[in-house]
């Protein structure tokens, strides 16, 4: 409820102080009923923007200010301009039927006086009344957009350091383990990966894998071999790889185009193009991570912490 009152609020207030200072639609000349007149319209625009959130929020979030302030997945600030676009248009035409209809009701006792003319029923004072409006709401617009950009990137930071401090207990969790039962002292569990082309076949421990990165049918298989970093194309489809793979824990698919080896990720950080990526022990390459793969890697390292607790 909280969110659904931002914009009607905020708009509001923003009408407020924009009437007050600007004075339009001839208010510098209403005398005393200058104030009555301004608190009125306000009353229309956060009846209009209330309704309107609600509505959007209900039949289509991606519209209403609020729904693109929860969004999960990141958007640049055109983007959410792009996307706020058409709920500006509709509330400010809504907000000029609804301030027109006030107009009539204020001057004439008759909702509907500013809708007849001389020749009957006429959409002029609608139209003029819309122009007005919308570039008085243009300011409000922007804002609009400015807020739900720093309301995604304020979640982003609160997520990104969540993450951060799992994978912090996750190494931690990981490293106890070690001592206490240490790597040398168990059996390497071998696997053979094997190609689609003859005698095209990586035998490996898969917790040496570090991450594996699809190309085309192709797939570059990133591993330590004796504390140094090599790579073996293989082709083999990504997809394949999942399959076989599939049983190791520390494995898991972080993007379309990417696994990734837990076990060798330091931290995660954001990307300059949004979302995030995965910075990985003794390697340049930053991996990036999908959204919809955040809360799986979320609830994966959840089990691992407390599974090796």
């Amino acid at each position: 409820m909280k969110q659904i009152l931002y914009s009607p609020v905020y708009g509001s207030i923003g009408s407020l102080i924009i009437l007050a200072l600007l004075q339009p639609f001839g208010i510098d000349q209403m005398g005393s009923q200058r104030i009555p007149f301004i608190l009125g319209e306000c009353a229309c625009v956060f009846l209009c923007l209330f309704l309107s959130e609600c509505f959007f929020l209900w039949v289509c979030p991606r519209l209403s200010s609020t729904g693109n302030a929860k969004r999960k997945e990141s958007s640049s600030i055109w983007r959410l301009a792009v996307v706020l676009a058409p709920s500006f248009v509709i509330n400010s035409c809504l907000v000029s039927a609804s301030l027109l209809s006030f107009c009539g009701w204020f001057y004439f006792d008759d909702i509907f006086n500013g809708w007849i003319g001389p020749e009957g029923f006429t959409l002029r004072p609608y139209l003029n009344m819309t122009a007005q409006v919308m570039f008085v709401a243009f300011f409000i617009y922007i804002w609009a957009i400015y807020r739900a950009s720093n309301v995604q990137l304020k979640d982003e930071l609160s997520e990104l350091r969540a993450l951060n401090k799992l994978l912090e207990e996750r190494q931690e969790a990981v490293a106890t383990q070690n001592e206490e039962q240490p790597a040398e002292s168990l059996p390497a569990a071998i696997c053979c990966i094997k190609g689609n082309y003859h005698n095209d076949i990586l035998e490996i421990d898969p917790q040496n894998i570090v991450y594996v990165e699809s190309m085309s049918n192709y797939a570059d298989i990133c591993y330590m071999k004796e504390g140094t970093m090599e790579h073996k194309t293989m082709r083999i489809t990504l997809k394949q790889l999942r399959e076989s793979l599939s049983e190791v824990e520390c494995l898991m698919s972080c993007h379309r185009a990417f696994i990734v080896n837990l076990n060798f990720v330091v931290s995660i950080s954001p990307r300059v193009s949004g979302g995030y990526q995965l910075d990985v022990f003794g390697c340049d390459k930053q991996i990036p991570v999908s959204r919809t793969y955040i809360d799986e890697i979320k609830q994966r390292m959840k089990i691992e912490v407390k599974n090796n607790k």
